[in-house]
Protein backbone atom coordinates (compact mmCIF):
# COMPACT_ATOMS: atom_id res chain seq x y z
CA UNK A 1 0.00 0.00 0.00
CA UNK A 2 2.76 2.66 1.05
CA UNK A 3 4.38 1.48 -2.59
CA UNK A 4 1.15 2.54 -4.59
CA UNK A 5 0.52 5.58 -2.51
CA UNK A 6 4.16 6.39 -3.11
CA UNK A 7 3.83 6.26 -6.89
CA UNK A 8 0.69 8.12 -6.88
CA UNK A 9 2.10 11.07 -5.47
CA UNK A 10 4.79 10.59 -7.86
CA UNK A 11 2.39 10.48 -11.01
CA UNK A 12 0.70 13.73 -9.73
CA UNK A 13 3.78 15.84 -9.48
CA UNK A 14 4.90 14.38 -12.96
CA UNK A 15 1.66 15.62 -14.30
CA UNK A 16 2.40 19.34 -12.48
CA UNK A 17 6.06 19.16 -13.67
CA UNK A 18 5.01 18.54 -17.23
CA UNK A 19 2.03 21.17 -17.43
CA UNK A 20 4.37 23.66 -15.93
CA UNK A 21 7.33 23.82 -18.12
CA UNK A 22 5.04 23.47 -21.71
CA UNK A 23 3.27 26.14 -20.26
CA UNK A 24 6.07 28.10 -20.42
CA UNK A 25 7.72 27.21 -23.11
CA UNK A 26 4.76 27.70 -25.06
CA UNK A 27 4.69 31.41 -23.13
CA UNK A 28 7.82 32.30 -24.29
CA UNK A 29 7.43 31.17 -28.10
CA UNK A 30 3.81 30.59 -28.91
CA UNK A 31 4.49 27.86 -30.95
CA UNK A 32 3.07 24.39 -30.63
CA UNK A 33 6.35 22.66 -32.29
CA UNK A 34 8.46 24.65 -29.53
CA UNK A 35 6.30 23.61 -26.84
CA UNK A 36 6.73 20.06 -27.90
CA UNK A 37 10.45 20.01 -27.16
CA UNK A 38 8.80 18.78 -23.50
CA UNK A 39 7.15 15.53 -24.16
CA UNK A 40 10.36 15.34 -27.47
CA UNK A 41 12.82 15.54 -24.65
CA UNK A 42 11.10 14.05 -22.07
CA UNK A 43 10.01 10.79 -24.18
CA UNK A 44 13.66 10.46 -25.52
CA UNK A 45 15.22 10.20 -21.92
CA UNK A 46 12.35 7.68 -21.07
CA UNK A 47 13.43 5.16 -23.92
CA UNK A 48 17.73 5.73 -22.85
CA UNK A 49 16.05 4.77 -19.49
CA UNK A 50 14.67 2.16 -21.50
CA UNK A 51 16.91 1.06 -23.10
CA UNK A 52 19.70 0.98 -20.27
CA UNK A 53 16.97 -0.56 -17.48
CA UNK A 54 17.46 -4.25 -18.05
CA UNK A 55 21.27 -3.38 -17.15
CA UNK A 56 20.27 -2.50 -13.34
CA UNK A 57 17.20 -5.02 -12.99
CA UNK A 58 19.24 -7.50 -13.73
CA UNK A 59 21.90 -7.24 -11.06
CA UNK A 60 20.20 -5.42 -8.07
CA UNK A 61 16.52 -5.67 -6.45
CA UNK A 62 13.97 -4.25 -8.23
CA UNK A 63 12.91 -2.17 -5.15
CA UNK A 64 16.67 -0.78 -4.60
CA UNK A 65 16.32 0.15 -8.20
CA UNK A 66 13.57 2.02 -7.48
CA UNK A 67 14.72 3.81 -4.91
CA UNK A 68 17.82 5.13 -6.13
CA UNK A 69 15.52 6.03 -9.29
CA UNK A 70 13.44 8.11 -7.33
CA UNK A 71 15.81 9.90 -4.75
CA UNK A 72 17.68 10.97 -8.25
CA UNK A 73 13.90 12.17 -9.80
CA UNK A 74 13.78 14.56 -6.92
CA UNK A 75 17.13 16.12 -7.29
CA UNK A 76 16.56 16.83 -10.51
CA UNK A 77 13.50 18.24 -9.99
CA UNK A 78 15.12 20.73 -7.48
CA UNK A 79 17.48 21.27 -9.95
CA UNK A 80 14.88 22.62 -12.53
CA UNK A 81 13.34 24.69 -9.47
CA UNK A 82 16.19 26.43 -8.77
CA UNK A 83 17.02 27.29 -12.54
CA UNK A 84 13.14 28.55 -13.22
CA UNK A 85 14.54 31.44 -10.55
CA UNK A 86 17.49 32.55 -12.45
CA UNK A 87 18.02 34.50 -15.31
CA UNK A 88 19.05 31.72 -17.69
CA UNK A 89 17.17 30.90 -21.16
CA UNK A 90 14.11 28.72 -20.30
CA UNK A 91 15.39 26.02 -22.48
CA UNK A 92 17.98 24.86 -19.67
CA UNK A 93 14.61 23.68 -17.87
CA UNK A 94 14.84 20.90 -20.48
CA UNK A 95 18.35 19.64 -18.76
CA UNK A 96 17.13 18.16 -15.61
CA UNK A 97 13.62 17.09 -17.28
CA UNK A 98 16.42 14.72 -19.25
CA UNK A 99 17.77 13.56 -16.35
CA UNK A 100 14.66 13.29 -14.80
CA UNK A 101 12.89 11.52 -17.05
CA UNK A 102 15.68 9.06 -17.44
CA UNK A 103 15.38 7.69 -14.00
CA UNK A 104 11.56 7.08 -14.52
CA UNK A 105 12.25 5.13 -17.36
CA UNK A 106 13.63 2.71 -14.42
CA UNK A 107 10.81 3.04 -12.42
CA UNK A 108 7.85 1.50 -14.49
CA UNK A 109 9.16 -2.05 -15.80
CA UNK A 110 10.72 -2.49 -12.24
CA UNK A 111 7.32 -1.34 -10.61
CA UNK A 112 5.45 -4.14 -13.47
CA UNK A 113 7.62 -7.14 -12.77
CA UNK A 114 7.03 -7.12 -9.70
CA UNK A 115 3.63 -7.77 -9.83
CA UNK A 116 3.10 -11.18 -11.23
CA UNK A 117 5.64 -12.05 -8.79
CA UNK A 118 3.26 -11.06 -5.86
CA UNK A 119 -0.28 -11.85 -7.34
CA UNK A 120 -1.51 -15.28 -9.06
CA UNK A 121 -1.80 -15.36 -12.54
CA UNK A 122 -5.57 -16.45 -12.08
CA UNK A 123 -5.66 -12.47 -10.63
CA UNK A 124 -3.54 -10.57 -12.92
CA UNK A 125 -6.14 -8.81 -14.98
CA UNK A 126 -7.71 -7.56 -11.81
CA UNK A 127 -4.55 -6.44 -10.22
CA UNK A 128 -3.76 -4.59 -12.91
CA UNK A 129 -6.84 -2.91 -12.87
CA UNK A 130 -6.32 -2.09 -10.03
CA UNK A 131 -3.04 -0.38 -10.37
CA UNK A 132 -4.08 1.09 -13.23
CA UNK A 133 -7.66 2.44 -11.71
CA UNK A 134 -4.64 4.11 -8.88
CA UNK A 135 -2.30 5.47 -11.62
CA UNK A 136 -5.17 7.28 -13.36
CA UNK A 137 -6.85 8.82 -10.13
CA UNK A 138 -3.52 9.86 -9.58
CA UNK A 139 -3.14 11.61 -13.17
CA UNK A 140 -6.88 12.84 -13.21
CA UNK A 141 -6.12 14.97 -9.49
CA UNK A 142 -2.57 15.88 -11.60
CA UNK A 143 -4.13 17.33 -14.98
CA UNK A 144 -7.87 18.24 -13.66
CA UNK A 145 -5.97 20.41 -11.25
CA UNK A 146 -2.88 21.42 -13.69
CA UNK A 147 -4.63 23.35 -15.57
CA UNK A 148 -6.22 25.43 -12.92
CA UNK A 149 -2.74 25.81 -10.87
CA UNK A 150 -0.94 26.49 -13.84
CA UNK A 151 -3.62 29.50 -14.92
CA UNK A 152 -3.74 30.91 -11.20
CA UNK A 153 -0.33 29.73 -10.05
CA UNK A 154 1.92 30.53 -13.16
CA UNK A 155 4.49 28.19 -14.02
CA UNK A 156 7.77 28.68 -11.64
CA UNK A 157 5.01 28.24 -8.02
CA UNK A 158 4.03 24.85 -9.62
CA UNK A 159 7.05 23.76 -9.92
CA UNK A 160 7.80 24.10 -6.87
CA UNK A 161 4.29 22.34 -5.68
CA UNK A 162 5.54 19.54 -7.41
CA UNK A 163 8.80 19.71 -6.08
CA UNK A 164 7.48 18.76 -2.55
CA UNK A 165 5.04 16.42 -3.78
CA UNK A 166 7.89 14.40 -5.38
CA UNK A 167 9.74 14.68 -2.26
CA UNK A 168 7.39 12.95 -0.43
CA UNK A 169 7.23 10.10 -2.72
CA UNK A 170 10.99 9.91 -2.75
CA UNK A 171 10.69 9.55 0.95
CA UNK A 172 7.89 6.65 1.02
CA UNK A 173 9.91 4.31 -1.02
CA UNK A 174 12.83 4.70 1.50
CA UNK A 175 10.58 3.55 4.55
CA UNK A 176 9.76 0.04 2.07
CA UNK A 177 12.72 -2.15 3.89
CA UNK A 178 12.31 -5.41 2.28
CA UNK A 179 12.42 -6.20 -1.07
CA UNK A 180 9.98 -9.15 -1.77
CA UNK A 181 11.46 -12.56 -2.27
CA UNK A 182 12.91 -13.01 -6.09
CA UNK A 183 12.87 -9.56 -6.79
CA UNK A 184 17.02 -10.12 -8.46
CA UNK A 185 16.51 -11.39 -11.94
CA UNK A 186 18.66 -12.61 -14.71
CA UNK A 187 21.63 -12.60 -12.57
CA UNK A 188 23.41 -14.93 -15.02
CA UNK A 189 23.66 -12.92 -17.67
CA UNK A 190 26.75 -10.80 -18.61
CA UNK A 191 27.69 -7.93 -20.21
CA UNK A 192 25.74 -4.94 -21.11
CA UNK A 193 25.15 -5.22 -24.53
CA UNK A 194 23.13 -8.76 -23.38
CA UNK A 195 21.08 -7.32 -21.09
CA UNK A 196 19.98 -4.94 -23.29
CA UNK A 197 19.11 -7.26 -26.03
CA UNK A 198 17.69 -9.77 -23.87
CA UNK A 199 14.10 -7.98 -23.85
CA UNK A 200 14.54 -7.37 -27.54
CA UNK A 201 14.89 -11.46 -28.48
CA UNK A 202 11.91 -12.43 -26.26
CA UNK A 203 9.72 -10.29 -27.84
CA UNK A 204 10.49 -11.78 -31.29
CA UNK A 205 10.80 -14.97 -30.18
CA UNK A 206 7.12 -14.35 -29.65
CA UNK A 207 4.47 -13.94 -31.84
CA UNK A 208 2.21 -12.66 -28.96
CA UNK A 209 4.71 -9.51 -27.81
CA UNK A 210 5.42 -9.39 -31.32
CA UNK A 211 1.98 -8.44 -31.97
CA UNK A 212 1.71 -6.53 -28.64
CA UNK A 213 5.07 -4.71 -29.78
CA UNK A 214 3.72 -3.42 -33.19
CA UNK A 215 0.49 -2.23 -32.67
CA UNK A 216 1.96 -0.53 -29.64
CA UNK A 217 4.02 0.85 -32.17
CA UNK A 218 1.33 2.16 -34.39
CA UNK A 219 -0.99 3.51 -31.46
CA UNK A 220 2.59 5.32 -29.86
CA UNK A 221 2.59 7.49 -33.60
CA UNK A 222 -1.33 7.98 -33.22
CA UNK A 223 -0.70 9.25 -29.48
CA UNK A 224 1.16 12.25 -29.76
CA UNK A 225 -2.15 14.40 -30.83
CA UNK A 226 -2.79 14.30 -26.97
CA UNK A 227 0.67 15.14 -26.19
CA UNK A 228 0.63 18.64 -23.80
CA UNK A 229 1.70 21.14 -26.79
CA UNK A 230 -0.97 20.00 -29.49
CA UNK A 231 -3.70 19.46 -27.07
CA UNK A 232 -3.13 23.10 -25.69
CA UNK A 233 -2.90 24.45 -29.29
CA UNK A 234 -5.87 22.53 -29.57
CA UNK A 235 -7.64 24.39 -27.24
CA UNK A 236 -7.16 27.66 -27.95
CA UNK A 237 -7.06 27.49 -31.58
CA UNK A 238 -9.86 25.28 -32.48
CA UNK A 239 -12.14 25.60 -28.90
CA UNK A 240 -11.36 29.37 -28.61
CA UNK A 241 -10.49 28.55 -24.91
CA UNK A 242 -7.46 29.01 -22.28
CA UNK A 243 -5.40 26.62 -19.83
CA UNK A 244 -7.97 25.72 -18.07
CA UNK A 245 -9.79 23.89 -20.55
CA UNK A 246 -6.73 22.33 -21.19
CA UNK A 247 -7.03 20.55 -17.84
CA UNK A 248 -10.65 19.71 -18.24
CA UNK A 249 -10.34 18.23 -21.27
CA UNK A 250 -7.85 15.97 -19.51
CA UNK A 251 -9.22 14.99 -16.48
CA UNK A 252 -12.17 13.94 -18.78
CA UNK A 253 -10.29 11.93 -20.79
CA UNK A 254 -8.74 10.28 -16.92
CA UNK A 255 -12.20 9.89 -16.26
CA UNK A 256 -12.69 7.55 -18.74
CA UNK A 257 -9.90 5.50 -17.98
CA UNK A 258 -10.84 5.28 -14.31
CA UNK A 259 -14.51 4.13 -15.60
CA UNK A 260 -12.52 1.61 -17.75
CA UNK A 261 -10.52 0.13 -14.99
CA UNK A 262 -13.51 -0.14 -12.98
CA UNK A 263 -15.24 -1.92 -15.97
CA UNK A 264 -12.16 -4.37 -16.24
CA UNK A 265 -12.78 -5.09 -12.96
CA UNK A 266 -16.50 -6.30 -13.49
CA UNK A 267 -15.98 -8.18 -16.19
CA UNK A 268 -12.59 -9.09 -15.79
CA UNK A 269 -12.98 -13.26 -16.49
CA UNK A 270 -14.85 -12.13 -19.60
CA UNK A 271 -12.04 -9.66 -21.12
CA UNK A 272 -9.63 -12.83 -19.98
CA UNK A 273 -11.86 -15.28 -22.46
CA UNK A 274 -12.04 -12.55 -25.04
CA UNK A 275 -8.85 -10.64 -25.19
CA UNK A 276 -7.97 -10.48 -28.28
CA UNK A 277 -11.50 -9.00 -28.87
CA UNK A 278 -11.14 -6.41 -26.32
CA UNK A 279 -7.63 -4.75 -28.39
CA UNK A 280 -9.38 -4.73 -31.74
CA UNK A 281 -12.35 -3.40 -30.86
CA UNK A 282 -10.87 -1.09 -28.18
CA UNK A 283 -8.47 0.11 -30.93
CA UNK A 284 -11.03 0.89 -33.75
CA UNK A 285 -13.15 2.46 -30.94
CA UNK A 286 -10.21 4.88 -30.12
CA UNK A 287 -9.85 6.19 -33.82
CA UNK A 288 -13.05 6.81 -34.58
CA UNK A 289 -13.15 9.25 -30.76
CA UNK A 290 -9.75 10.36 -32.58
CA UNK A 291 -11.50 11.94 -35.58
CA UNK A 292 -14.69 13.20 -33.77
CA UNK A 293 -12.87 15.05 -31.22
CA UNK A 294 -10.56 16.38 -33.93
CA UNK A 295 -13.53 17.70 -35.71
CA UNK A 296 -15.41 19.19 -32.60
CA UNK A 297 -15.68 22.79 -32.20
CA UNK A 298 -17.83 22.63 -28.88
CA UNK A 299 -15.43 22.25 -26.02
CA UNK A 300 -18.69 20.05 -24.25
CA UNK A 301 -18.81 17.62 -27.23
CA UNK A 302 -14.71 17.51 -27.38
CA UNK A 303 -14.82 17.04 -23.53
CA UNK A 304 -17.29 14.04 -23.88
CA UNK A 305 -15.68 12.73 -26.65
CA UNK A 306 -12.59 12.80 -24.61
CA UNK A 307 -14.78 10.83 -21.20
CA UNK A 308 -16.13 8.13 -24.11
CA UNK A 309 -12.78 7.86 -25.26
CA UNK A 310 -10.85 6.37 -22.00
CA UNK A 311 -12.77 3.13 -21.11
CA UNK A 312 -11.72 1.65 -24.51
CA UNK A 313 -8.13 2.55 -24.18
CA UNK A 314 -7.51 1.65 -20.78
CA UNK A 315 -9.32 -2.07 -21.42
CA UNK A 316 -7.23 -2.44 -23.99
CA UNK A 317 -3.99 -1.11 -22.02
CA UNK A 318 -4.57 -3.67 -19.13
CA UNK A 319 -5.71 -6.68 -21.61
CA UNK A 320 -2.00 -5.83 -23.38
CA UNK A 321 -0.61 -5.69 -20.16
CA UNK A 322 -1.57 -8.83 -18.52
CA UNK A 323 -0.69 -10.41 -21.91
CA UNK A 324 2.62 -9.65 -21.91
CA UNK A 325 2.93 -10.52 -18.04
CA UNK A 326 1.59 -14.06 -19.12
CA UNK A 327 3.81 -14.52 -22.09
CA UNK A 328 7.12 -14.09 -20.54
CA UNK A 329 8.75 -16.00 -18.14
CA UNK A 330 9.13 -14.15 -14.45
CA UNK A 331 13.32 -13.73 -15.16
CA UNK A 332 12.81 -12.21 -18.31
CA UNK A 333 9.71 -9.93 -17.64
CA UNK A 334 11.95 -6.75 -16.49
CA UNK A 335 14.02 -6.43 -19.68
CA UNK A 336 10.87 -7.70 -21.82
CA UNK A 337 8.87 -4.79 -20.29
CA UNK A 338 12.16 -2.15 -20.68
CA UNK A 339 12.06 -3.30 -24.28
CA UNK A 340 8.30 -3.14 -24.54
CA UNK A 341 8.36 0.61 -23.45
CA UNK A 342 11.24 1.97 -25.52
CA UNK A 343 9.01 0.59 -28.43
CA UNK A 344 6.42 3.14 -26.77
CA UNK A 345 8.57 6.27 -26.18
CA UNK A 346 10.04 6.18 -29.28
CA UNK A 347 7.23 6.55 -31.45
CA UNK A 348 5.52 8.68 -29.40
CA UNK A 349 8.66 10.83 -29.14
CA UNK A 350 8.40 10.72 -32.87
CA UNK A 351 4.98 11.51 -33.02
CA UNK A 352 4.98 14.64 -30.69
CA UNK A 353 7.14 15.99 -33.23
CA UNK A 354 5.73 14.78 -36.58
CA UNK A 355 2.14 15.42 -34.84
CA UNK A 356 2.99 19.33 -34.07
CA UNK A 357 4.49 19.81 -37.11
CA UNK A 358 1.05 18.70 -39.09
CA UNK A 359 -0.85 20.40 -36.04
CA UNK A 360 1.06 24.12 -36.78
CA UNK A 361 1.52 23.39 -41.06
CA UNK A 362 -2.24 22.45 -41.60
CA UNK A 363 -4.19 22.93 -38.07
CA UNK A 364 -5.19 20.66 -35.40
CA UNK A 365 -7.82 18.42 -37.12
CA UNK A 366 -5.77 17.39 -39.88
CA UNK A 367 -3.24 15.99 -37.13
CA UNK A 368 -6.10 14.00 -35.38
CA UNK A 369 -7.58 12.78 -38.55
CA UNK A 370 -4.24 11.31 -39.19
CA UNK A 371 -4.18 9.59 -35.93
CA UNK A 372 -7.54 8.28 -36.06
CA UNK A 373 -6.64 6.31 -39.32
CA UNK A 374 -3.15 4.97 -37.55
CA UNK A 375 -5.93 3.57 -35.07
CA UNK A 376 -7.61 2.05 -36.63
CA UNK A 377 -4.62 0.44 -38.95
CA UNK A 378 -3.44 -1.12 -35.34
CA UNK A 379 -7.05 -2.20 -34.79
CA UNK A 380 -6.92 -3.68 -38.36
CA UNK A 381 -3.36 -5.73 -37.29
CA UNK A 382 -4.71 -6.64 -34.13
CA UNK A 383 -7.71 -8.43 -35.81
CA UNK A 384 -5.27 -10.34 -38.24
CA UNK A 385 -3.08 -11.64 -35.45
CA UNK A 386 -6.38 -12.00 -33.33
CA UNK A 387 -5.31 -15.69 -32.46
CA UNK A 388 -1.74 -14.22 -30.60
CA UNK A 389 -3.85 -12.27 -28.32
CA UNK A 390 -5.56 -14.86 -26.32
CA UNK A 391 -4.51 -15.31 -22.62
Amino acid sequence: MLLWAGQSLALLSDAFYIMALVTMLYAATGTATAAALVPIVRVAALFTGGVLAPVALGRYPLLAVMQLAQAAQWLFLLLATALSMTDLAIAWLLVPLALSSLADGWIAPARQSLVPRLVPSSLLVRANGWLAATDQGAQLAGWAAGGALVALMGGERLLWFSLVLQGISSASAFLLREDPKGTTVATSVRGWAASIALGWKTIIASRGLRTVAVSDFVEGIAGGVWAGAIMLAFVRERLGRGEDWWGYLNAAYLVGTLAGSMLVLTWASRIERSASSVIVWSAAAAGLCTAAFGWSANPWIAASLCLVLGPPTQAMEISKRTLVQRASEAEMLPAVLSASGCVAYASFGLSVLAMGAVSDRFGAVSAYGLASVLLVCSALYSFLNRSALRL
